[in-house]
C-alpha cells in the first residue's frame, strides 16, 4: 500500500492519480480524530500531566467526516490507441 499524503485541515482533498493502476483499485481512508482532542480527553480522565488543558475543556475542536467520501474524476486524459497494428 502506498499513501497519498495527509490531509488535517477540512475540505481534504487528495490527488491520487500517480497511485492508480490500470483495472481495479483498492482504495482505504484512514481518519485520526485532531490530536488536540486526545489531548482534552486524557485531561478529562483524570491525566494530571496535561494541566495546560484544563481551560480548553470546552473547546474541543469538531471532527469526523462531513459526508460521504467521493472520487472524482477531474481532469480525464483521452485513452491513446495503438494505430500501429
Amino acid at each position: 500500500m502506498r499513501a497519498s499524503g495527509a490531509q488535517s485541515l477540512p475540505p481534504g482533498q487528495a490527488d491520487i492519480t500517480s497511485l492508480l493502476q490500470p483495472g481495479a483499485n483498492v482504495v482505504e481512508i484512514e481518519y485520526q480524530a485532531p490530536i488536540r482532542n486526545a489531548l482534552i480527553g486524557a485531561w478529562r480522565e483524570g491525566d494530571k500531566r496535561l494541566r495546560q488543558f484544563k481551560k480548553r475543556e470546552g473547546k474541543l475542536v469538531p471532527a469526523g467526516l462531513c459526508g460521504p467520501i467521493q472520487i472524482i474524476e477531474l481532469d480525464p486524459q483521452p485513452v491513446q490507441e495503438d494505430k500501429g497494428r
